[in-house]
Formats: C-alpha cells, structure tokens, sequence
C-alpha cells in the first residue's frame, strides 16, 4: 500500500507536517484543511506520541516529492518507503 508524509515546505521556513495519508488527494484535502505540526516540535511530538494530535513524521522516505500543490505551491507529498 502507498503511503506518503505531508509537509508544507514555504521558501525561507521550517517544515512544517500535516500527517500520513494513502492518496495524493487525500494530501491535497489534508494541506487545505490545514493543522501542521512544526519541525521544532518534532522530537517532542516523538517523545508524547503526539503534539495536538498531530504525530510526528516517520519512515523513510523518497529523495523527491511525489507532488506539490496548495495555492502557491508551498505543500508537498513525499512517498514513504517502507
């Protein structure tokens, strides 16, 4: 099964994740609807198990995002791997 990581990744910030989903339309609804987590949070959000419900990114991933979207591009699916 597909699964891929979630990220609004803007010019000049920090990552920020949106969580995992199994679609590319299912990232492209989960960026709209918005609720990230970010990259200064991570380790915490790994430590608790989550931060607001969001948890944090794992898996390994593909070098390259599968798509980018949002309304000035700044959104991304990567595919995870395993």
């Amino acid at each position: 099964m597909t699964e891929y990581n979630v990220y609004r990744a803007a010019d000049g910030c920090a990552l920020e994740f949106f969580g995992r989903v199994r679609s590319l339309r299912a990232a492209r609804h989960m960026a709209a609807v918005g609720g990230s987590l970010p990259q200064c949070l991570w380790d915490t959000a790994r430590a608790a198990g989550h931060c607001g419900g969001i948890r944090a990114p794992e898996g390994t991933e593909s070098p390259e995002p599968a798509a980018w979207f949002g309304l000035r591009g700044e959104c991304c699916a990567v595919k995870v791997l395993d």
